[in-house]
């Protein structure tokens, strides 16, 4: 059941994040930067890519851009947090612990904004109620969410599907410029260019392939092709990029066979798996590595250190 509810929550935010794009006026920086790198809306939505808004240190702050759902939950709302994730989440009935857990909030030890069950006014409001009610109100477990902040702010938010497709297991997000997300300000702080999701119940970073269902399912397509075809092609080939939008950016021009490492090191869990994609005869990986120096020296360090020969059948 943990797992499933990790799932769910991390499904749950990829919609939400999903609509920010779409919905929110400071989500502009977000659709400007995929105008810039010419993702087209087909691509936006096949990826189902999201904004994730900065409701903490960012322009959200001052704003109430929220995502509303009806709930029963008592929610005490200020500026510092309100219209967050956090908040959509707990609105939806998932506890502190399974927001952590799900790896979509980070702890602090700033305590502004608090969404929780409040037992005693429900026990006040049911004084007049029998005996079971006022046990059930007694089984109602307070939350408190005050001390939660949304791990993904200010960042465009890609989901990492497992490898059928049909769930959600993680999240990558990229930086936006101009958005530092420091904390009081902090004009020196740097953030990371992209952060993923932590490991999980769910997801291991090493154990998955960015875009392994969509590039496995246009490499059988090919296969097919190939089959109906007077004229032989070459069988498919399994191609292995850094990052995210290195492979949202080959899908967009066509090239669907492709699958992100999601970082330059590509341990052998990884390899493994681009081997077992693939499963055609006389199939092959191509390795296409950033042409910066750390895009080089992964592919230097992955040849000289003989990995490739611990990968089964390859």
């Amino acid at each position: 059941r943990k797992k499933d509810r990790i799932k769910q929550a991390n499904t749950a935010a990829a919609a939400f994040y999903t609509k920010c794009l779409v919905t929110l006026p400071t989500a502009g920086k977000a659709r400007s930067h995929l105008r810039s790198r010419n993702i087209s809306p087909e691509s936006i939505r096949t990826f189902a890519l999201g904004y994730a808004p900065d409701c903490y240190y960012g322009d959200e702050k001052t704003k109430s851009t929220t995502v509303k759902k009806t709930t029963k939950k008592t929610v005490n709302k200020s500026s510092w947090g309100s219209g967050s994730l956090v908040e959509y989440l707990a609105n939806d009935g998932y506890t502190p612990d399974e927001i952590v857990e799900a790896g979509l909030a980070v702890r602090t030890k700033k305590k502004e904004l608090t969404i929780y069950v409040d037992k005693k006014s429900v026990k006040e409001l049911s004084n007049k109620e029998d005996e079971s009610s006022n046990k059930d109100d007694d089984k109602d477990e307070e939350h408190d969410y005050s001390d939660l902040m949304d791990r993904f702010r200010s960042r465009l938010i890609i989901p990492i599907m497992d490898e059928r497709g049909q769930t959600v297991i993680a999240l990558g997000g990229r930086h936006l410029e101009g958005n530092a997300g420091a904390a009081a300000g902090d004009k020196s702080f740097i953030p990371a260019k992209y952060i993923n999701s932590p490991d999980s119940l769910v997801f291991t970073k090493k154990n998955v392939l960015y875009n392994q269902h969509m590039a496995k399912l246009a490499m059988e397509e090919t296969v097919s092709d190939n089959k109906n075809a007077s004229t032989k092609e070459a069988p498919p080939a399994v191609v292995i990029v850094e990052g995210y939008f290195d492979a949202i950016a080959l899908s967009n021009v066509g090239v669907r066979n492709v699958v992100a490492s999601m970082g330059t090191a590509l341990p052998l869990e990884q390899l493994t798996i681009a081997v077992e994609m693939e499963n055609v005869p006389g199939g092959r990986i191509i390795l296409c590595m950033d042409g910066d120096d750390a895009g080089q020296n992964a592919v230097e360090r992955l040849c000289s250190s003989n990995i490739l020969s611990k990968v089964p059948n390859l």
